[in-house]
Protein backbone atom coordinates (compact mmCIF):
# COMPACT_ATOMS: atom_id res chain seq x y z
CA UNK A 1 0.00 0.00 0.00
CA UNK A 2 1.83 3.55 -0.78
CA UNK A 3 0.82 5.84 2.05
CA UNK A 4 0.82 10.01 1.09
CA UNK A 5 0.94 12.55 3.43
CA UNK A 6 1.48 16.28 2.99
CA UNK A 7 3.69 17.08 5.40
CA UNK A 8 6.12 14.91 8.47
CA UNK A 9 8.74 15.65 10.10
CA UNK A 10 10.52 12.72 8.85
CA UNK A 11 9.03 9.72 7.10
CA UNK A 12 12.04 7.53 8.64
CA UNK A 13 10.87 8.50 11.99
CA UNK A 14 6.85 8.07 11.33
CA UNK A 15 7.59 4.60 10.23
CA UNK A 16 9.43 4.44 13.47
CA UNK A 17 6.77 5.03 15.79
CA UNK A 18 4.37 3.00 14.21
CA UNK A 19 6.27 -0.28 13.35
CA UNK A 20 2.48 -2.15 13.40
CA UNK A 21 0.95 -0.13 11.40
CA UNK A 22 2.50 -1.13 8.01
CA UNK A 23 3.31 -4.03 6.27
CA UNK A 24 6.92 -4.80 4.51
CA UNK A 25 5.71 -3.62 1.01
CA UNK A 26 4.05 -0.28 2.21
CA UNK A 27 5.54 2.80 0.66
CA UNK A 28 5.88 6.22 2.48
CA UNK A 29 6.07 9.57 1.57
CA UNK A 30 5.58 12.85 2.14
CA UNK A 31 5.04 16.03 -0.14
CA UNK A 32 7.65 18.00 2.88
CA UNK A 33 9.46 17.35 5.61
CA UNK A 34 10.84 19.21 7.82
CA UNK A 35 13.21 17.36 9.97
CA UNK A 36 14.10 14.53 7.02
CA UNK A 37 17.63 13.68 5.92
CA UNK A 38 16.66 14.13 2.42
CA UNK A 39 14.92 17.69 2.81
CA UNK A 40 17.55 19.31 1.31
Amino acid sequence: MIYLYDILDSTNNYLKERPEAFDNLSVIAARCQTAGRGQG
